[in-house]
């Protein structure tokens, strides 16, 4: 069986040290495995802190990285360039602290951020991104983490969508793999199951929810398909559910979360973790 891991933006954001004092007990009690720890900002919450709290209830943790405006790998001024770097080596050192393997999410531009490009000029993003992510992929396998980039839908990113380009952009930099979320993918891969199978064994982090982003498996996706080709590929890392709370404005607009996907946030959750436990 897979483990199922719920991160923490299906309630709160920023995540604090309250919210996760609260919120971690909870997700333990349903019976997930790993809690999603986003690092939105470095210091909203406390590493050494969280980990005594998932190791006394048993818990383990994978963290999310976070690309507002103003983070960029790719087309910026070398103070922003350095900036994001440094931010995403504090999201490794989090990492280290609470057991987590990887870093997942977007680390090349931020979220929203598109332009036109022709094929030219993305390869020549992509000599960029190797260059700008290679000092932060080598501090990270140094310490046992893999920096998890994420293909984006095209509404949210033009850079990265496919697991193909992903391939193009990172693959064989050192500690650096894909993180696959099944919302974009539902969106950019003509077959998950297949995308699944192209990332191999350069896939290190999953996120699931349903095609409104609402709980995995009230949808039309093909789970079973998914399932069987992550299996192929020999992933062994939890799936984790990531949606987001339509009552908090910040957040509901940036995912563009316009109306409840569920009852409530706890049902989204727990209807979720019974489902993905039926693959």
């Amino acid at each position: 069986m897979f483990s199922i891991g719920v991160n923490t933006w299906v309630w709160v954001s920023p995540l604090t040290d309250e919210d996760l004092l609260r919120l971690a007990p909870r997700v333990a009690g349903w019976g997930f495995d790993t809690i999603e720890l986003p690092v939105e900002r470095v210091g909203d919450w406390d590493p050494g802190r969280a980990a005594g709290l998932l190791a006394e209830l048993g818990l383990t943790a994978s963290v999310v990285l976070v690309m507002p405006p103003g983070r960029e790998l790719v087309a910026a001024d070398g103070e922003t360039v350095r900036a994001t770097q440094d931010y995403l080596r504090r999201c490794v050192d989090a990492a280290v602290t609470v057991g987590s393997p990887v870093i997942g999410g977007p680390a090349y531009a931020s979220v929203g951020r598109t332009w036109r490009m022709s094929g030219e000029e993305r390869r020549a993003c992509y000599a960029e991104l190797r260059e700008n992510l290679t000092p932060v992929g080598e501090y990270a396998a140094e310490r046992g983490v893999t920096v998890a980039v994420e293909p984006l839908n095209r509404y949210e990113s033009s850079l990265i969508n496919t697991v193909e380009q992903a391939v193009e952009a990172v693959g064989g930099i050192p500690g650096v793999g894909l993180a696959l979320d099944v919302y974009h993918m539902n969106i950019e891969e003509r077959d998950p199951a297949a995308a699944v199978r192209q990332a191999g064994e350069l896939l290190a982090h999953v996120q699931v929810c349903a095609n409104d982003r609402g709980a995995p498996g009230a949808d039309h996706l093909d789970w079973p398909g998914l399932s069987g080709a992550l299996r192929e590929v020999g992933y062994r890392g939890p799936l984790c559910i990531e949606s987001f709370t339509a009552h908090n404005r910040s957040i509901a607009t940036a995912a563009s979360i316009w109306r409840p996907l569920a009852a409530t946030q706890d049902d989204l959750a727990t209807r979720g973790l019974a489902f993905l436990r039926t693959l």
